[in-house]
């Protein structure tokens, strides 16, 4: 999956645009001159992708399509169980599939992530790649020139295809080590002054490692009318997501006025790790090796805009928009070839 050669830049090619009735528009190529100065230019949409969004390879992306797993390869007909074969068709998809035996018909998209996604397989892929990118749903609906709901299920699809690999090989996505600080806080109260009831607490883990640090988020429940039931049920979810996240070996440490994950919560939990400190006490844990930066405002600066922007989202959607993060963090360059190889598992 690693580019192991240069590659010279590619001269813009033309995107035609087609609507639900396969009918063409004027090119997008205008539009999208991001795709020049692409973050991924060299990685796997750069070399795989791009030059099946030129007009005239719309067959061989259908292909690419199968071949990476994000249609059925192959289909029996629900009628006589035959199976079914791909035939040309003047829908969007250009084929679907029919049955020799009986000419059952059924679209391509079937049993795939993409059976209700109003939208063209080019306009899907560059979908995707704009979530890879974090860009964002406006913009990326005006340039696109789709709705932004389709946008938003397909940011929601590629949320939960990262969630569910993340959180099946959690083990992976461990932070810490021997001796390496943890530092363990909550948005908003230890992140901004900002305390609005309406603010969906998170709670933040900034690995001491490397510069920039490695970030962890957990969404937490937000504030209802039993308030005192929200936060118990709260500490004892952000001490599981420690225990689980934090290797058993790296110094944990917690503000002591936390309300949701203090010093003294975590006093509860410390025969499961090296050491468990509160700030206070950092600086006499803090080699020269692991001193990264000059104060804690510095080192929170990302979580705390990761954790505005996931204000932004329904309640539901914050976790996924959380897992996005840490997964295009995680797999940088490679982070959209993760994603195409993943997105079909989530498909029930």
């Amino acid at each position: 999956m690693k580019v192991i050669r240069k590659i010279k830049k590619v001269t813009p090619m033309d995107y035609e645009c087609e609507d639900e009735n396969n009918n063409k528009s004027s090119n997008i190529s205008s539009k999208l001159t991001f795709l020049d100065d692409i973050r991924n230019e060299l990685g796997f949409f750069h070399l795989a992708v791009r030059p099946l969004l030129a007009a005239g390879h719309e067959s061989e992306l259908v292909y690419f399509m199968q071949s990476m797993g994000l249609i059925q390869q192959f289909m029996n007909c629900n009628n006589c169980e035959k199976s079914m074969k791909w035939g040309p068709s003047r829908t969007i998809d250009l084929y679907h599939w029919k049955c020799p035996k009986c000419n059952t018909k059924m679209s391509i998209r079937e049993n795939s992530p993409f059976t209700e996604v109003k939208c063209s397989f080019k306009k899907i892929l560059l979908i995707l790649l704009s979530w890879c990118n974090s860009d964002d749903i406006d913009n990326t609906a005006e340039i696109l020139d789709v709705k932004k709901t389709i946008i938003a299920g397909l940011y929601h699809l590629a949320g939960k295809t990262a969630e569910k690999y993340i959180k099946s090989n959690i083990a992976q996505w461990q932070i810490g080590g021997p001796g390496v600080i943890v530092l363990v806080d909550t948005f908003p109260e230890g992140c901004t002054s900002d305390t609005r009831f309406s603010n969906r607490p998170i709670l933040c883990l900034a690995e001491l490692k490397n510069k920039p640090p490695t970030l962890w988020f957990q969404a937490l429940e937000r504030n209802t009318r039993n308030q005192l039931e929200t936060r118990r049920l709260n500490q004892i979810k952000c001490l599981e997501v420690i225990q689980l996240i934090v290797h058993h070996e790296s110094i944990v440490v917690a503000r002591r006025n936390s309300t949701l994950c203090s010093y003294e919560d975590l006093k509860q939990i410390e025969n499961k790790f090296k050491l468990v400190v509160s700030n206070e006490g950092l600086s006499r844990h803090d080699s020269q090796d692991q001193r990264l930066f000059d104060n804690l405002t510095v080192i929170w600066r990302e979580a705390l805009d990761v954790c505005m922007a996931a204000q932004y989202y329904h309640h539901s959607l914050v976790q996924s928009f959380l897992f996005g993060y840490m997964w295009r963090k995680r797999f940088k360059q490679e982070s959209y070839h993760y994603l195409l190889n993943e997105i079909s598992s989530v498909v029930e």
